[in-house]
Order: C-alpha cells, then structure tokens, then sequence
C-alpha cells in the first residue's frame, strides 16, 4: 500500500534563472512486521498519525511524500527517485509480519545503505532505526550493518512515563529550539551497540526512573551523523500520540528533514570525545547493562 502525494505536474518548480529542478523527494516506510505502533495503524482508510505529520511538514517544506507500508519499494531501481528516506518500521522487514504488508528481498538490504552512502538522508524515529534490522535479523561476518549505520540497538523499554531530556548540542539545527532540559511522557528505549561515529544530541537522564531497563547511567535518545556522504538523524521520541502533536518535537523533525537533505548545515562529526572526555569510557558506560557504576562528569 503506497500514496503518493504529489500530482506529477507539481513535481517542477523553477529556479531564478528559469530552469526546471526536481522536488526533493522522500520515502516514508512504516512497515511493521513484528509490533505496529498506534501512530501508523491506517483508522477507516486513514493515515496513521505519525505519516499524516510527516505529510504535513513535507507539504510545507515543498518536498513530495510517498508513504507506503510496501517495503518492496526498498531496492536500488526505485530509490533512484529519492533524496530521502524516513524511518517508522519495526522488526525484520523482508518478511510479511503482524501487519501482512508487502516485505523487501533480503538481497536489497544493502541498497538501503548503499542510497545514504551515495549522498541520501535517513531519519529513523522510535522503532524506525534502533528497533528495526535489530537483534540477530542482519548479521555479516560477526557486524549489524543496519544498526551500525543507525548509531545503536534497541534492546528493551519499561513502562511509558514522564522522563527528563537534555539537549547537549544546542547549537544543532535539529535541536536548537528546545529547552535545554525538558521533561516529557513517552515510551523511552534502552539500547546497547551505541557506535562511536555518533554525534549525541540529547541525552535520556534515567536518575528516578521506574523500571530495571533505565537502571543504568544516562545515554543518549536523539543523535545525527555522517555515512558515507549521507545523512543519518535518530530520535527515540515518538512511541506516544502526544509526542506526534508536540510543536517541539514537529519542528525537530521538519528541521532533521531539511538536514538530512542537504538545505541546512549542521556539523555531525562525533562528539563523544569533546562532551565526555574520554570516548572509550563513556561507550563503555552507554553499552552497559545492569546496576549503574559511578558516571564521570561530563565536560562544560
């Protein structure tokens, strides 16, 4: 099941100087083949909430929308068309799944990283990055390449509950409209595999929250960063319909959609180094699991 939301006549805007360019293009996939999450269930022929925000923003930046649940689209021939890619999928996309959507050829997993390689933008939010691909699904001489190109694996989550986030790149364009410490109610993942390439953005501050999955030191939720000559942006927000109709967390996404295709700069080299110090020990401390050991300051 695909929509397109453009009319072909609409796809040509024009330069100052008179020629034709094409609309930036993006794919919006949100097949479910283990869990589908409320915010992409189709109600009475309906967009889910999660894809009616994506179309909105899209319709507002003037790029053009395809939004399918068909993962069959994933393959090097019809990416082509694309700039950019975005993320709310869940599981092992190259089988039919809980929602009996139309699964991708396990030999086209590659073109998805190849596209971002080539210069194509990603953006993953929730279960569309860390919780897809994850687990043991993708495995190549002992690596996850899916889950390395996203920054890290969802590994579990505990009850939905109010937590505190803290932007610790406000000078990012994706973030800089946030207060620099908010608190929120959604569903928060854990995760493990967190890769070193990443540039944090924000970070879940799991001091008094309730569950054996938070009993750990604080880790990063939102992250950016650069593959091959793509664009990779990650956030754990967005399990909740409330978070789909935060301002905050709209605007986050129509900035991460104009950075990820290359209309606004923002530098995404990792950043472990210069916000912890010592690049080893804070992976060391994001990777664990179980009781919380002392956390080093963080540098000012």
């Amino acid at each position: 099941m695909s929509i397109r939301f453009a009319a072909a006549a609409a796809c040509l805007t024009l330069t100052a100087s008179g020629f034709a360019q094409d609309k930036k293009r993006v794919l919006m996939i949100t097949k479910s083949s283990g869990f589908q999450h409320d915010v992409v269930k189709n109600k009475d022929g309906k967009l889910g909430l999660a894809e009616q925000t994506v179309k909105d923003l899209c319709d507002k930046l003037g790029y053009e929308l395809v939004i399918t649940k068909d993962a069959s689209q994933l393959n090097a021939e019809n990416l082509k068309q694309f700039k950019g890619l975005f993320f709310y999928t869940q599981g092992d996309l190259t089988v039919s799944g809980v929602d009996k959507q139309t699964p991708m050829k396990k030999e086209d997993r590659q073109a998805i990283l190849d596209f971002i390689k080539a210069g194509g933008g990603f953006i993953g939010t929730h279960c569309g990055g860390a919780d897809t691909f994850n687990h043991n699904i993708w495995v190549e001489d002992g690596k996850k390449p899916f889950i390395e190109m996203v920054g890290a694996e969802f590994t579990g989550h505990g009850a939905q509950q109010d937590a505190t986030v803290e932007v610790v790149d406000p000078k990012f364009p994706t973030v800089s409209h946030w207060p620099r410490s908010f608190r929120k109610w959604d569903e928060w993942y854990a995760y493990n595999g967190f890769h070193e390439n990443m540039h944090v953005l924000m970070m879940l501050k799991t001091e008094g929250m309730n569950g054996h999955d938070y009993a750990r030191p604080e880790y990063p939720i939102t992250w950016c960063s650069n593959y091959g000559k793509g664009r990779v942006f990650y956030t754990g927000l967005g399990h909740v319909e409330k978070m789909w109709e935060n301002d905050d967390y709209k605007k986050m996404l129509a900035e991460s959609l104009r950075w990820t295709l290359g209309e606004i700069e923002g530098d995404a080299s990792p950043n472990l180094k210069e916000l912890f110090g010592d690049e080893k020990a804070a992976l060391k401390r994001f990777n664990m699991q179980g009781p919380k050991p002392p956390a080093p300051p963080r540098k000012k």
